[in-house]
């Protein structure tokens, strides 16, 4: 009997271990996800004119990455432009960098932006 109830109070012990676990890692996740926000956020500020100055660049956010048309969970600068062009056809210097700072840089074709 003693045997058994000391099974028990393991069991139990070892679930409450990882339940503090558990809430230990969404914590510091949350944590984590919060200041890499602020400093995409920064990073997006810093080169949000530059960025502007590009030919066919009408806007700069932070945002989700898409590939192949559909978003992903990654965060990244997304250069919103009126029309995709393929790199050949730009000048080097017309050219949106993939990354900046290393933080991923997605371009995505949105047409003009216009205030109604």
């Amino acid at each position: 009997m003693l045997k058994d109830s000391l099974k028990n109070s393991f069991k139990e012990l070892i679930l409450k271990m990882g339940f503090i676990v558990f809430l230990f890692i969404v914590f510091i996740g949350n944590a984590h996800g919060a200041q890499m926000e602020k400093d995409i956020i920064k990073i997006k500020e810093k080169w949000e004119s530059k960025l502007l100055s590009y030919p066919n660049v009408v806007g700069v956010a932070v945002g989700l990455c898409q590939r192949r048309g559909k978003y992903t969970e990654e965060k990244c600068i997304v250069v919103y432009v009126k029309k995709k062009i393929d790199p050949a056809h730009l000048k080097p210097e017309e050219i949106v960098p993939e990354e900046l700072d290393g933080i991923p840089v997605d371009v995505q074709e949105s047409g003009e932006f216009r205030a109604y």
